[in-house]
């Protein structure tokens, strides 16, 4: 018996009724292999979209994503309402959000949802959350309470009370630095010595940084868990830049 003969019949009855035969040999493929965010600060976040296509010669039962873990998400599209997607045809742009609350290299990866068997290529997700970023040939942060993998913690106290934290910005680049302190958000944070401009004189030896004692403090009027940004940056020089991430607790 000729089965292959008997099934593109069956396909043929089929189709004269309106019925759509799906292949379980479809694919989609996403338009980017990896979604890179880079280093992104713990307690932000970066987005990147990506679509799949339909690179198959059959229609593909799209029914939406496989949603990935934390710390990354899916945005957007908010509802997906299932489709046969025909070849070329592409998938809504998907909004994948990287938000990292802790320091580390995070991967995982972003998949359309498809029935009848169908395959799908997923996208790589990336992601660093990082606790600080710095720019700027020789300039730098050391010492004090500061550790490169950790946020800049003032621990817990009562509210009313307060809490100090220090560190020491290095100037090992050609030019004397006049850098500015602020915090970017509406934290109980401020930068209380020295006075500002915080002046790095140019070094002598480059190996050999100036160093100047900077002093952080944290006073909480609420009870609750606090966290904030603290960016320096020398206006003449906007390229010589460090944002920190700080964090304290009030009861």
């Amino acid at each position: 018996m000729n089965y292959q003969h008997l099934l593109k019949s069956f396909r043929k009855t089929l189709s004269v009724f309106g019925v759509v035969i799906l292949s379980s040999c479809a694919s989609m493929t996403p338009n980017v292999a990896t979604v890179n965010y880079g280093s992104v600060l713990i307690g932000n976040s970066a987005t990147g979209n990506v679509t799949w296509s339909n690179t198959s010669k059959n229609t593909v039962n799209f029914l939406g994503f496989i949603k990935p873990s934390a710390p990354f998400s899916q945005t957007a599209p908010v509802r997906v309402i299932g489709a046969n997607l025909a070849p070329a045809a592409t998938t809504p742009p998907a909004t994948f959000v990287f938000t990292p609350t802790a320091v580390g290299t995070f991967n995982d990866t972003a998949t359309p949802l498809l029935g009848n068997g169908d395959s799908a290529t997923p996208a790589t997700l990336t992601g660093i959350g990082v606790s600080h970023l710095i720019s700027g040939k020789g300039f730098g942060i050391a010492g004090g309470n500061f550790r490169s993998n950790q946020v800049l913690d003032f621990g817990k106290i009562r509210v009313g009370q307060t809490s100090t934290r220090n560190f020491r910005l290095l100037n090992g680049s050609n030019a004397p630095l006049s850098m500015t302190g602020r915090v970017l958000g509406a934290g109980p944070f401020s930068v209380t010595a020295p006075a500002q401009p915080i002046v790095l004189a140019l070094a002598a030896n480059p190996l050999i940084p100036t160093r100047v004692r900077v002093t952080l403090t944290f006073a909480p009027r609420a009870p609750g868990r606090f966290m904030d940004l603290i960016q320096f940056t020398d206006p003449a020089n906007p390229g010589h830049q460090l944002t920190l991430v700080v964090t304290g607790t009030a009861e």
